[in-house]
């Protein structure tokens, strides 16, 4: 009892984020035993790359503004990646033709959201190189995350089915980005409500994350229950 005591509210919205991290690739990887169809391995690869550039942003937040609910918040964005390797490694053992059109649509639509990210960081004079501004990477990230899940979401629409996403894996998504949003809320209260470039690209992009996770959800309910 005397160590629940000790444990405080960003403690248990890490211990809560770990466990369906594992429940969100666990059921996934499951599910795709039984079908992949409507998935796409850009969107498993795109994952990765989101969960990359936030973990970047969280390192950095850490360092301007040590604290214990900053670490986790790195160790939540590096059990994500993790997790998208596993993914990939599973959908590349199960599928021998993983490449498809829509694959090429993510890498076509993806590249042109970061040159039109990169064009107005320019124009607004945010630097790029060698270290992008915070709100650029979020907004990149973005394009990483957002653009395949509204992509999958088209592939649902097209083949009239969405049976190779979990409803599990669905309902989690949106768990994990909210207790994420939460953790970083945490970091920004300890700072006085102060919030960094970092902090904000990593709202930035959660943002972009939920919305298009919306956008498949609706298309999923839509496709199962109509």
């Amino acid at each position: 009892m005397s160590f629940l005591k000790k444990l405080t509210v960003s403690d248990y919205l890490f211990g809560v984020q770990t466990i369906l991290t594992f429940a969100f690739c666990g059921s996934q990887c499951y599910r795709m035993l039984e079908s992949t169809e409507g998935l796409n391995i850009t969107w498993f690869t795109h994952w990765f790359a989101f969960s990359a550039i936030l973990l970047l942003l969280a390192v950095r937040a850490d360092k301007a503004l040590p604290s214990r609910e900053a670490k986790q918040l790195i160790a939540s964005y590096a059990l994500w990646a993790v997790g998208a390797i596993v993914s990939i490694a599973f959908m590349l053992a199960l599928e021998d033709d993983l490449w498809n059109g829509r694959d090429l649509m993510n890498m076509f639509l993806t590249a042109g959201g970061a040159m039109l990210v990169i064009a107005i960081a320019r124009l607004r004079g945010l630097p790029l190189l060698p270290r992008p501004d915070p709100v650029v990477k979020g907004m990149l990230a973005i394009c990483f995350k957002a653009m395949p899940q509204l992509i999958m979401g088209y592939n649902f629409v097209m083949s009239q089915s969405c049976s190779g996403l979990s409803w599990v894996a669905l309902v989690i998504g949106h768990c994990t980005i909210w207790i994420r949003l939460s953790q970083l809320a945490l970091i920004v209260k300890r700072a006085g409500w102060k919030w960094n470039r970092d902090d904000i690209g990593i709202a930035v992009a959660e943002t972009g994350n939920e919305a298009s996770w919306i956008v498949v959800t609706i298309i999923w309910l839509h496709l199962t229950f109509s």
